[in-house]
Protein backbone atom coordinates (compact mmCIF):
# COMPACT_ATOMS: atom_id res chain seq x y z
CA UNK A 1 0.00 0.00 0.00
CA UNK A 2 1.18 3.16 -1.27
CA UNK A 3 2.39 6.14 1.45
CA UNK A 4 2.39 8.96 -0.87
CA UNK A 5 0.13 12.18 -0.34
CA UNK A 6 -0.60 14.41 -2.86
CA UNK A 7 -2.06 18.01 -1.67
CA UNK A 8 -5.22 18.85 -2.87
CA UNK A 9 -5.00 22.44 -5.13
CA UNK A 10 -7.26 24.33 -6.67
CA UNK A 11 -8.19 27.93 -7.90
CA UNK A 12 -11.28 30.38 -7.92
CA UNK A 13 -11.36 32.98 -10.25
CA UNK A 14 -14.05 35.59 -9.72
CA UNK A 15 -14.66 38.89 -10.46
CA UNK A 16 -14.65 42.09 -7.86
CA UNK A 17 -16.40 45.04 -8.28
CA UNK A 18 -14.88 48.74 -6.33
CA UNK A 19 -15.44 52.20 -6.71
CA UNK A 20 -13.01 53.81 -8.47
CA UNK A 21 -12.46 57.59 -7.55
CA UNK A 22 -12.05 60.28 -9.30
CA UNK A 23 -9.78 62.87 -8.08
CA UNK A 24 -9.06 65.19 -11.09
CA UNK A 25 -11.06 68.38 -9.68
CA UNK A 26 -12.01 68.90 -6.83
CA UNK A 27 -14.94 70.78 -5.31
CA UNK A 28 -13.37 73.75 -4.13
CA UNK A 29 -11.72 74.18 -7.37
CA UNK A 30 -14.83 73.76 -9.02
CA UNK A 31 -16.32 77.13 -6.67
CA UNK A 32 -14.04 78.85 -7.23
CA UNK A 33 -13.60 78.54 -11.33
CA UNK A 34 -17.36 79.01 -11.49
CA UNK A 35 -17.42 82.05 -9.55
CA UNK A 36 -14.83 83.83 -11.40
CA UNK A 37 -16.07 82.77 -14.54
CA UNK A 38 -20.03 84.67 -13.04
CA UNK A 39 -17.66 87.86 -11.62
CA UNK A 40 -16.44 87.88 -15.64
CA UNK A 41 -19.82 87.76 -17.22
CA UNK A 42 -21.23 90.09 -15.17
CA UNK A 43 -18.51 92.57 -15.30
CA UNK A 44 -19.04 92.17 -18.85
CA UNK A 45 -22.74 92.75 -18.84
CA UNK A 46 -22.64 95.49 -16.45
CA UNK A 47 -19.65 97.27 -18.51
CA UNK A 48 -22.07 96.70 -22.08
CA UNK A 49 -24.99 98.06 -19.55
CA UNK A 50 -24.21 101.63 -20.31
CA UNK A 51 -25.45 101.02 -23.42
CA UNK A 52 -27.67 98.16 -22.71
CA UNK A 53 -29.71 100.64 -20.62
CA UNK A 54 -31.12 102.46 -23.35
CA UNK A 55 -31.84 99.48 -25.58
CA UNK A 56 -35.29 97.50 -25.10
CA UNK A 57 -33.50 94.31 -23.77
CA UNK A 58 -35.29 90.54 -23.68
CA UNK A 59 -33.79 87.77 -21.62
CA UNK A 60 -34.52 84.38 -22.92
CA UNK A 61 -32.85 81.45 -21.00
CA UNK A 62 -28.96 81.62 -21.71
CA UNK A 63 -29.51 84.48 -24.50
CA UNK A 64 -30.41 88.20 -24.59
CA UNK A 65 -32.65 90.01 -27.33
CA UNK A 66 -31.39 93.48 -27.88
CA UNK A 67 -34.18 95.59 -30.11
CA UNK A 68 -32.88 99.19 -30.73
CA UNK A 69 -36.06 100.75 -31.57
CA UNK A 70 -34.89 104.00 -32.75
CA UNK A 71 -31.47 103.73 -34.42
CA UNK A 72 -30.03 105.64 -31.22
CA UNK A 73 -26.65 102.95 -30.86
CA UNK A 74 -25.37 101.90 -33.79
CA UNK A 75 -22.05 101.13 -32.50
CA UNK A 76 -23.61 98.51 -30.15
CA UNK A 77 -23.32 95.19 -32.37
CA UNK A 78 -19.48 96.26 -32.80
CA UNK A 79 -18.82 97.29 -29.21
CA UNK A 80 -20.66 94.01 -27.63
CA UNK A 81 -18.32 91.78 -30.34
CA UNK A 82 -14.87 93.46 -28.61
CA UNK A 83 -16.98 92.26 -25.26
CA UNK A 84 -16.32 88.66 -26.44
CA UNK A 85 -20.00 88.60 -26.90
CA UNK A 86 -21.45 86.62 -30.18
CA UNK A 87 -23.86 88.96 -31.78
CA UNK A 88 -26.31 87.94 -34.41
CA UNK A 89 -28.69 90.43 -36.10
CA UNK A 90 -32.06 88.86 -36.21
CA UNK A 91 -35.70 90.05 -37.82
CA UNK A 92 -37.76 89.64 -34.27
CA UNK A 93 -40.41 91.40 -35.93
CA UNK A 94 -39.73 94.30 -33.24
CA UNK A 95 -39.49 97.87 -35.09
CA UNK A 96 -35.71 99.19 -35.46
CA UNK A 97 -32.77 96.56 -35.34
CA UNK A 98 -32.91 93.53 -32.94
CA UNK A 99 -29.36 91.49 -32.21
CA UNK A 100 -29.50 88.43 -30.32
CA UNK A 101 -26.45 88.03 -27.74
CA UNK A 102 -24.62 84.84 -26.78
CA UNK A 103 -21.92 84.00 -24.45
CA UNK A 104 -20.58 80.41 -23.97
CA UNK A 105 -18.93 81.68 -20.53
CA UNK A 106 -22.72 81.57 -19.66
CA UNK A 107 -23.40 77.52 -20.01
CA UNK A 108 -19.52 77.02 -18.55
CA UNK A 109 -20.97 78.09 -15.42
CA UNK A 110 -24.59 76.31 -15.54
CA UNK A 111 -22.35 73.35 -15.65
CA UNK A 112 -21.68 73.54 -11.70
CA UNK A 113 -24.81 76.03 -10.99
CA UNK A 114 -27.92 75.57 -13.04
CA UNK A 115 -29.81 78.40 -10.90
CA UNK A 116 -27.58 80.50 -12.34
CA UNK A 117 -29.74 84.08 -14.77
CA UNK A 118 -28.64 87.00 -16.70
CA UNK A 119 -32.64 87.76 -16.72
CA UNK A 120 -32.17 90.75 -14.05
CA UNK A 121 -30.13 92.66 -17.24
CA UNK A 122 -33.34 92.61 -18.91
CA UNK A 123 -35.36 95.76 -18.89
CA UNK A 124 -38.75 94.29 -20.89
CA UNK A 125 -40.85 91.38 -20.59
CA UNK A 126 -41.11 88.84 -23.35
CA UNK A 127 -44.72 87.90 -25.07
CA UNK A 128 -45.05 84.50 -26.10
CA UNK A 129 -44.32 85.15 -29.76
CA UNK A 130 -40.86 86.06 -28.69
CA UNK A 131 -40.48 83.62 -26.83
CA UNK A 132 -41.27 81.05 -30.12
CA UNK A 133 -39.05 83.21 -32.01
CA UNK A 134 -36.14 83.11 -29.62
CA UNK A 135 -36.26 79.34 -28.91
CA UNK A 136 -34.59 79.27 -32.55
CA UNK A 137 -31.71 80.76 -31.10
CA UNK A 138 -30.98 78.72 -28.35
CA UNK A 139 -27.28 78.87 -26.84
CA UNK A 140 -25.17 75.62 -28.52
CA UNK A 141 -24.18 72.96 -25.59
CA UNK A 142 -20.54 73.89 -24.83
CA UNK A 143 -20.79 71.10 -21.41
CA UNK A 144 -22.41 67.29 -22.49
CA UNK A 145 -25.30 66.58 -20.00
CA UNK A 146 -23.10 63.76 -19.07
CA UNK A 147 -20.39 65.98 -17.39
CA UNK A 148 -22.83 68.11 -15.91
CA UNK A 149 -24.31 65.35 -13.99
CA UNK A 150 -20.70 64.74 -12.67
CA UNK A 151 -19.71 68.29 -11.96
CA UNK A 152 -23.11 68.77 -9.90
CA UNK A 153 -21.98 65.46 -8.35
CA UNK A 154 -18.85 66.92 -7.13
CA UNK A 155 -20.08 70.23 -6.22
CA UNK A 156 -22.97 68.43 -4.11
CA UNK A 157 -21.59 66.24 -2.63
CA UNK A 158 -17.47 66.69 -2.44
CA UNK A 159 -16.11 63.56 -4.74
CA UNK A 160 -17.32 61.30 -7.32
CA UNK A 161 -16.54 57.41 -8.19
CA UNK A 162 -17.41 54.73 -10.66
CA UNK A 163 -17.49 51.34 -10.65
CA UNK A 164 -14.62 49.39 -11.23
CA UNK A 165 -13.62 45.32 -12.65
CA UNK A 166 -11.17 43.47 -10.93
CA UNK A 167 -10.74 39.71 -11.75
CA UNK A 168 -9.71 38.20 -8.72
CA UNK A 169 -7.59 34.16 -8.63
CA UNK A 170 -7.66 32.47 -5.18
CA UNK A 171 -5.32 29.72 -4.54
CA UNK A 172 -6.58 26.87 -2.47
CA UNK A 173 -4.27 23.93 -0.63
CA UNK A 174 -5.84 21.78 1.44
CA UNK A 175 -8.94 24.07 1.52
CA UNK A 176 -6.75 26.54 2.76
CA UNK A 177 -6.48 29.86 0.95
CA UNK A 178 -2.86 30.65 0.47
CA UNK A 179 -2.48 33.12 -2.28
CA UNK A 180 -5.00 35.70 -4.06
CA UNK A 181 -3.84 38.11 -7.35
CA UNK A 182 -5.70 41.26 -8.46
CA UNK A 183 -6.02 42.37 -12.21
CA UNK A 184 -5.83 45.54 -13.29
CA UNK A 185 -8.64 46.77 -12.73
CA UNK A 186 -10.93 48.34 -15.69
CA UNK A 187 -13.56 51.23 -15.50
CA UNK A 188 -14.11 53.94 -16.87
CA UNK A 189 -12.07 56.59 -14.99
CA UNK A 190 -9.75 56.91 -17.48
CA UNK A 191 -12.61 58.76 -19.79
CA UNK A 192 -14.64 60.64 -17.21
CA UNK A 193 -10.90 62.14 -16.16
CA UNK A 194 -10.04 63.59 -19.52
CA UNK A 195 -13.65 65.17 -20.02
CA UNK A 196 -12.66 66.65 -16.65
CA UNK A 197 -9.51 67.65 -17.47
CA UNK A 198 -10.82 69.21 -20.86
CA UNK A 199 -13.47 71.06 -18.79
CA UNK A 200 -11.18 72.98 -16.51
CA UNK A 201 -8.65 73.61 -19.07
CA UNK A 202 -11.29 75.15 -21.63
CA UNK A 203 -13.06 77.27 -18.58
CA UNK A 204 -9.58 78.90 -17.64
CA UNK A 205 -8.65 79.68 -21.16
CA UNK A 206 -12.54 81.20 -21.82
CA UNK A 207 -11.82 83.11 -17.86
CA UNK A 208 -8.42 84.55 -19.91
CA UNK A 209 -9.93 85.42 -23.40
CA UNK A 210 -12.93 86.98 -21.07
CA UNK A 211 -10.63 89.40 -18.57
CA UNK A 212 -8.60 90.24 -22.12
CA UNK A 213 -12.57 90.99 -23.96
CA UNK A 214 -13.38 92.84 -20.73
CA UNK A 215 -10.05 95.07 -20.91
CA UNK A 216 -10.66 95.37 -24.56
CA UNK A 217 -14.36 96.61 -24.42
CA UNK A 218 -13.94 98.78 -21.83
CA UNK A 219 -11.46 100.49 -24.18
CA UNK A 220 -13.96 100.62 -27.01
CA UNK A 221 -16.44 101.95 -24.56
CA UNK A 222 -14.30 105.04 -23.66
CA UNK A 223 -12.99 105.75 -27.62
CA UNK A 224 -16.54 106.18 -28.81
CA UNK A 225 -17.46 108.25 -25.57
CA UNK A 226 -14.54 110.38 -26.65
CA UNK A 227 -15.88 110.56 -30.10
CA UNK A 228 -18.99 111.58 -29.00
CA UNK A 229 -17.24 114.31 -27.05
CA UNK A 230 -15.69 115.72 -29.58
CA UNK A 231 -12.12 113.93 -29.32
CA UNK A 232 -10.14 112.46 -31.87
CA UNK A 233 -8.70 109.85 -29.75
CA UNK A 234 -5.71 107.50 -30.56
CA UNK A 235 -5.11 104.17 -29.21
CA UNK A 236 -1.80 103.05 -28.07
CA UNK A 237 -0.85 99.82 -26.58
CA UNK A 238 2.30 98.94 -24.56
CA UNK A 239 2.09 94.88 -24.03
CA UNK A 240 -1.24 94.81 -22.04
CA UNK A 241 -1.65 98.12 -21.37
CA UNK A 242 -3.65 100.26 -23.51
CA UNK A 243 -3.24 104.13 -23.50
CA UNK A 244 -5.96 106.52 -25.08
CA UNK A 245 -4.95 109.83 -26.11
CA UNK A 246 -7.30 112.26 -26.85
CA UNK A 247 -7.19 115.68 -29.01
CA UNK A 248 -10.10 118.46 -28.99
CA UNK A 249 -11.08 118.66 -32.40
CA UNK A 250 -10.75 121.88 -34.02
Amino acid sequence: MSDDYYDEIWTDIWTDVIDVQINVVSREELQRISNAAKAALESKLTKLNVLLKNLDVYCHGDLLLVNDRYGICKEFASTAEVFGFSVELVDSGLKGKSYVLKDSLIDFIKATDPSFSIKNFANKSLNEKLQVFLGNYAQKQVVSDELKEILLTIIQTGHYSVKGEQQVVSTYVNGKKTEETRGETISDEGRISSLLYSFTDAVYKKLKSTNADLQNGTVRLLYNRARQMGYAVKEERKGAQVQLVLVRAE
